[in-house]
């Protein structure tokens, strides 16, 4: 947790390479899709892995853009955001 540009991920490749371990990184906004129930099939498959090379490090950049506020006005007519953090819930 920090503001942009402070290593973050940097810190958590690093972490992984210290203990050896896979880096599954994921920026959030690349999880979206237009089509209904891709942005939820994408989000499955990434755990799937995860479950699959695990112990590993999953690292979800650009977060806060899934984490906004439940149940708020946006510009989000089709529902993308709260599905997908339904889905990661």
């Amino acid at each position: 947790h920090g503001p942009s540009g402070c290593g973050k991920t940097l810190l958590s490749r690093g972490l992984a390479a210290a203990r050896r371990l896979p880096v599954l990184a994921v920026s959030t906004v690349a999880l979206y899709s237009r089509y209904f129930g891709e942005t939820e099939s994408r989000l499955r498959r990434l755990f799937a892995t995860a479950r699959r090379l695990r112990p590993c490090i999953l690292l979800f950049d650009d977060i806060e853009v899934v984490g906004a506020a439940r149940n708020a006005e946006s510009d989000d007519t089709t529902g993308i955001g709260e599905r997908l953090l339904t889905t990661m819930l």
